[in-house]
């Protein structure tokens, strides 16, 4: 028997039990459905770092993420031995007003990454040196200000929920941390 223990995180995001839809173009994705929502709801309970085993024996981690813009996060976590990222939207509150509920969107595994490279996203990265909250990518953290060493980037389309793989040829990401 598997116990997940969790304290009430109220600034923490509560995900929809609704089965999600998954569009993705350019990459494969996990399929839709109850195993996601399953999934899903275990991590609602998880800070970064935390670990929760799911009924069928995997292990999963939850690795944090952030607001990519207008109501629309982007979340990383590993399952087993894989890296995933899952875009997800603010449907609302629960009704003691504390904490939001989201609903995922999308998923898709992540390429092999080392510990130089990042996802990058919510206004971070862009093409043609312009900002743009709707690319996501892989850069290689080398602490300059501007990373133009990109392995990966996706292009997320808000009207017809789909992310798509762009050429990396003219993508930047701005380190929010570093030298000038």
């Amino acid at each position: 028997m598997v116990f997940v223990a969790a304290c009430d995180r109220e600034h923490r995001p509560e995900r929809s039990s609704a089965v999600e839809t998954t569009s993705i173009v350019g990459t494969s994705s996990i399929a839709a459905g109850s195993t996601g929502a399953y999934e899903d709801s275990l991590m609602d309970a998880l800070f970064p770092g935390d670990t929760a085993l799911t009924r069928g024996g995997d292990t999963l981690v939850e690795l944090g993420g952030g607001s990519i813009n207008d109501g629309y996060y982007v979340g990383q976590y590993r399952k087993n031995s894989t890296r995933y990222a899952k875009i997800e939207r603010f449907v609302g509150y629960r009704p003691d007003g504390k904490k939001a509920i989201l609903l995922t969107l999308l998923r898709f595994p992540l390429p092999v990454m080392d510990s130089t490279q990042w996802l990058m996203y919510g206004g971070m990265c862009g093409v043609n040196d312009t900002s743009d909250v709707n690319v996501l990518a892989i850069a290689v953290n080398n602490d300059d200000s501007v990373y133009r060493n990109i392995s990966h980037a996706w292009r997320f389309d808000r009207a017809k929920v789909t992310l798509s793989e762009i050429p990396t040829a003219n993508v930047v990401c701005w380190n929010q941390g570093g030298e000038d």
